[in-house]
């Protein structure tokens, strides 16, 4: 019966030498402050787009205050946070009017009492 593994022309693919199948390319060579850079870099993107789709949502929808008031105190908090953390990116940013248009429905629900 035939040996299918036992191939001599692909011996040296397991070799010790060959650290990995690309030109000798490693993961010991890979820098760790680059990739934690790279993903850092990425969560902010992804932040900065999240933020922007909830704003563009809340311009274009509103937001109904008081019915999410309706579901709990612990939703309405939730609601506040992300807001808080809109108006916050939005000064940084110094983009006022984005802030401001924000900043109208957190003072909503700071009328809100339970």
């Amino acid at each position: 019966m035939r040996d299918y593994f036992d191939n001599e022309e692909y011996d040296d693919l397991f070799d010790d030498e060959n650290k990995g199948y690309r030109n000798n390319e490693s993961f010991d060579d890979f820098d760790e402050t680059d990739f934690k850079g790279l993903i850092e870099k990425l969560k902010r993107i992804r932040e900065e787009q999240l933020i922007m789709e909830n704003y563009n949502n809340i311009i274009r929808h509103g937001v109904d205050v008081e019915g999410i008031a309706q579901y709990g105190e612990e939703n309405l908090n939730k609601l506040k946070r992300t807001l808080d953390i809109m108006i916050e990116f939005f000064e940084d940013k110094e983009d006022y009017e984005k802030c401001h248009d924000v900043k109208i429905f957190s003072d909503q629900i700071n009328e809100i009492e339970f």
